[in-house]
């Protein structure tokens, strides 16, 4: 019965991990427009590489190799208790796909809008208006609205899976990664525009 439903939380974790993953490869090949001059270094490709190699083994190595405490088994999550599942379940389960779909679609949008500024910045020939303010969508809120949707995706996994140690550790890597990345960017756009919002915070609203 335990087996059966670990089973269930991997698949379901691996299923909305893999549709990510999916998305963000088309979006990679159809979407997102690259700098003329844009290259990445190889070392930052092979940490990417590497993430999305580890990050399937991370949920199998949490899900299968857990083990009840005495905690679990007193609150009733344990093998031994003969308690109905199914309705914490679905509902864990519904919130997290609303999570997952929401924060996707911000992201799908928030990537199309870069793109979309990107194929303009190509076309100028003037360095002064290559670079340009993205405004619409979390935009007006955020300077990197697609990293706080990316972290808010991995989020989910945890109401998921439970709040285990390698999906923790998981998280606290691309939290750190992202908003590291979205305040240098933020300190970019600062520095680049005069007239940037300057109510626009960085990757999390009223924040950071």
């Amino acid at each position: 019965m335990h087996n059966k439903y670990l089973l269930k939380v991997w698949i379901f974790s691996f299923l909305l991990l893999q549709i990510h993953v999916a998305f963000r490869l088309y979006e990679c090949l159809y979407v997102s427009k690259s700098s003329l001059n844009g290259r990445m270094h190889i070392f930052g490709y092979l940490i990417g590489l590497s993430f999305y190699l580890a990050v399937p083994w991370t949920i199998v190595v949490d899900t299968f190799l857990w083990r009840e405490s005495e905690e679990a088994l007193a609150t009733g999550y344990g093998t031994n208790e003969k308690r109905s599942f199914y309705f914490y379940d679905i509902c864990t389960y519904l919130a997290s796909l609303c999570v997952f779909v929401y924060a996707s679609h911000q992201q799908k949008k928030a990537h199309k809008i870069l793109a979309e500024l990107r194929a303009e910045q190509n076309c100028q020939r003037d360095i002064k208006r290559l670079y340009k303010i993205p405004f619409g969508g979390w935009f007006e809120q955020l300077s990197c609205p697609h990293y706080l949707f990316e972290i808010i995706i991995y989020l989910q996994l945890i109401l998921v899976t439970g709040p285990k140690l390698n999906c923790v550790l998981l998280v606290m890597f691309v939290f750190l990664n992202l908003t590291v990345t979205a305040t240098k960017t933020h300190r970019w756009y600062q520095a680049k525009f005069k007239e940037y919002p300057p109510e626009r915070k960085a990757v999390i609203p009223y924040i950071l």
